[in-house]
């Protein structure tokens, strides 16, 4: 298989698996589990802008989850 289709079969799985993580980010979310350290980091960024915070709450969540898979890979 060329480099290049290698690197594109790449990209298209992590896309795949960036949507499955956000699904999951937002499945958590809605469920009402909220990680309380990544909330601190999050109010704490957002200086205590409840909104800014949700959003931020996300990304942070979202990074979270794709290291639990790549460490879960890992092992």
């Amino acid at each position: 298989m060329s480099f290049w289709k290698q690197a594109k079969d790449k990209a298209v799985l992590d896309r795949l698996l960036d949507e499955q993580i956000h699904a999951l980010a937002a499945q958590e979310i809605q469920s009402g589990v909220r990680r309380d350290g990544l909330w601190a980091m999050a109010t704490l960024q957002a200086e205590a802008d409840e909104s800014r915070a949700k959003i931020i709450y996300l990304k942070l969540l979202v990074t979270r989850l794709k290291d639990e898979y790549y460490i879960s890979e890992r092992q």
